[in-house]
């Protein structure tokens, strides 16, 4: 099944290098401005940093006391691990560094999995506005009506699952194995228990929950200043506004099991966005380009940290769990 999805993917790949003029391209990527570039980049290392103080808040909660900034440089890492490794290794690889001082998987899993689970929630929440602002606002509609009223229902039947804990112990069971890399799947399967409790005693702390949500809206806040430095470097003068709205929308789409890393459908959404404001396609296809780049620019960060790393290797190679 996910070998078909990714035949989609390309398709959509194959289809956009047709109907693009690389020379256009190639004239516009050139003349980037990389002083622009490089700006929205160290505010994409930002938006990672602010992300940290999330997780940093709810390990505090735990009791689990970390240095700031050995928390900022596991999430880099995360990060890094997971663009550049097969499966979920790159959030999981998080719980199990700093397993060495909590000494419960399943307890150090639970906190990655709320901090993964308050920025996902508020991505479909922030996507569903943009793509019915987009639609009632310009007539464009990047997610269909039907999906659109599907993905609202969704975030506010999470919400509601999240505070009923019998009914968020049956849903949550078969994510948490979806979620756990395979070869750590046999040593927690016993664990969910503990995961669960874990994961409950955060959800209990309203201020807590309500602190993640206000950093997760932040830290979107600041993807969306670093996608308009993103178009600034290739001379595209969009309203604020217009960035803050598809940026949410652009990650929803990025997460559409169709292609690697977004590529494709994110173009796409791009492409159909800018011919708002009659930017080309070609400039379109050059802002995701920079996008890509820039990403992968804070992942190579995170591979440097992990480097730099002297504990918490074996676990990744899965010979020592604790």
């Amino acid at each position: 099944m996910k070998g078909k999805l990714f035949i989609i993917g390309f398709l959509i790949i194959v289809i956009i290098l047709f109907s693009i003029d690389f020379s256009q391209l190639t004239k516009a990527l050139l003349k980037t401005n990389l002083v622009f570039f490089f700006i929205g980049t160290l505010v994409g290392f930002l938006t990672v940093i602010v992300r940290s103080v999330k997780w940093h808040l709810m390990l505090k909660k735990q009791k689990h006391f970390f240095a700031f900034a050995r928390i900022a440089r596991l999430y880099f890492i995360g990060i890094g691990l997971g663009s550049f490794t097969p499966g979920k290794l790159g959030d999981f690889s998080k719980a199990l560094f700093i397993n060495k001082r909590v000494h419960s998987l399943s307890e150090s899993f639970s906190s990655v999995f709320l901090d993964r689970l308050v920025d996902f929630l508020i991505l479909v929440v922030l996507g569903v506005l943009s793509a019915a602002s987009f639609f009632y606002s310009y007539g464009v509609a990047l997610v269909s009506l039907p999906l659109l009223l599907l993905l609202a229902m969704g975030a506010f039947a999470g919400i509601y699952v999240m505070l009923n804990k019998e009914l968020l112990k049956k849903i949550l069971k078969p994510f948490y194995s979806i979620l756990v890399p395979e070869r750590f799947r046999e040593r927690l399967k016993e664990g969910f228990d503990s995961f669960l409790f874990s994961f409950y005693s955060l959800l209990k702390d309203k201020n807590l929950l309500l602190t993640a949500f206000v950093i997760s809206l932040a830290s979107w806040f600041f993807t969306a200043a670093s996608y308009n430095f993103f178009a600034l470097s290739l001379g595209l003068k969009f309203p604020f506004l217009f960035i803050l709205l598809s940026t949410a929308l652009i990650e929803l789409v990025s997460l559409l099991p169709v292609s690697l890393s977004g590529i494709g459908t994110r173009d796409t959404a791009l492409i159909i966005l800018f011919s708002i404001y009659s930017a080309s396609a070609e400039k379109a296809v050059a802002f995701s380009l920079l996008i890509l780049l820039s990403t992968a620019i804070i992942a190579i960060a995170g591979i440097l940290f992990l480097m730099g790393e002297k504990s918490g290797l074996r676990e990744l190679r899965g010979t020592e769990v604790g």
